[in-house]
């Protein structure tokens, strides 16, 4: 029963506050001690069932289950609080059982069912509650990112995002392979924007090293890194044809390399730098 219509049914809790109706039923003539104290404790978990809770909906179950036969129904009333203690309970261990291990239909069930119960109606609901809500949330935003099918560095953020919080198993199967795609490709991004910090020819030399055209083959993340990639590999081409030039003594060719605007453009590394200037200073000594 949910709390909202328990609240509302004052009613068919306040006869079990009235102390003259509660010692009619509990104190019938000819009832042994035996039989009156466990009647006066059932009373009294009916009238703390104002405020339902686990255990007190637990205790009630099972101490009417041990008393039953032992005296009828005292009223309508009495049987539908103790129905609806049975049944907050039953739905609490449902949602527990659905609960581990972590699954989308077991959390849509939790946050589904926790509307239908107190608030504070087990001490380790309302956190696992938001925890729930979390997962369902996160998974969300990894669903959402899959079926736009754009940027793979937010899409494996959100899918760590909701590793935190142990939500993997939440999402289908058939999807993991693109999720994988996303998270290798949002690690080797990574690794190619920190060589920021490096000199234009280490950083260029680098990129065409770590890059993988076949990994980020229509990856919308690496469009600018791409046009990178591709200049790279012309200044990498540049360079080594400047350095066949000089160690071949191809004067005509070096000159014709020197002249070009890419040379200008072109920050060389020390070693080459050095070497053409040997170059040319071997040529002026030979007149």
């Amino acid at each position: 029963m949910e709390p909202s219509r328990f609240g509302q049914r004052e009613s068919a809790i306040t006869i079990f506050d009235d102390p003259s109706f509660l010692e009619g039923l509990v104190a019938v003539p000819g009832n042994p001690p035996a039989v009156e104290m466990p009647l006066r404790r059932l009373y009294e978990l009916v009238a703390a069932a104002r405020q339902p809770t686990f255990a007190g909906d637990l205790e009630l179950k099972h101490e009417w289950k041990a008393r039953r036969g032992e005296y009828p129904l005292p009223c309508q009333q009495f049987e539908s609080l103790i129905d609806a203690a049975r049944a907050r309970v039953d739905r609490l261990r449902a949602m527990n059982t659905l609960a581990s291990p972590p699954t989308l239909k077991g959390e849509l069930a939790l946050v589904a069912g926790a509307r239908c119960l107190p608030p504070n109606y087990h001490p380790n609901l309302p956190v696992r509650v938001r925890l729930a809500k979390a997962r369902l949330e996160r998974l969300q935003l990894v669903e959402r990112l899959l079926t736009e099918n754009g940027s793979d560095v937010r899409l494996a953020a959100a899918w760590q995002a909701l590793g935190e919080v142990h939500g993997h198993g939440l999402l289908p199967v058939e999807q993991n392979e693109r999720v994988a795609l996303a998270v290798k490709r949002a690690g080797l991004l990574g690794r190619l924007q920190a060589l920021e910090a490096l000199s234009d020819f280490d950083r260029a030399s680098q990129l065409v090293t770590l890059w993988d055209d076949y990994l980020l083959a229509d990856c919308a993340d690496a469009a600018t890194l791409r046009l990178e990639w591709r200049r790279a590999r012309e200044a990498l081409g540049f360079a080594g044809s400047v350095e066949a030039a000089c160690r071949n003594g191809d004067g005509h060719a070096l000159n014709e390399l020197l002249a070009s605007p890419q040379y200008e453009q072109l920050m060389l590394p020390e070693e080459l730098t050095a070497l053409v200037e040997e170059f040319h200073q071997c040529r002026e000594r030979r007149g």
